[in-house]
């Protein structure tokens, strides 16, 4: 664990909860089906402007509804 002691800790408050409701409602509604805690990593990353590093294509389809940021290997 010590070895992580330089990354930052992002902690979800109720207000996350609330806008990751959102983002999933959203994803639902244009056909995206996205988990709670991908809603809810989607949120975090949105909101403190970080870019997600994944290979989750989920991702890539909800960034088109909420402000999340998806690293995308050009290729």
């Amino acid at each position: 664990m010590a070895r992580f002691a330089a990354l930052a800790l992002l902690v979800p408050d109720r207000q996350d909860y609330i806008d990751a409701a959102g983002i999933r409602n959203r994803c639902r509604c244009a056909g995206i089906q996205l988990g709670t805690s991908d809603a809810l990593l989607a949120q975090l990353g949105g909101r403190h402007r970080l870019v997600l590093l994944s290979t989750d294509n989920d991702f890539v389809h909800a960034a088109r509804h909420c402000a999340l940021r998806v690293w995308a290997a050009r290729g």
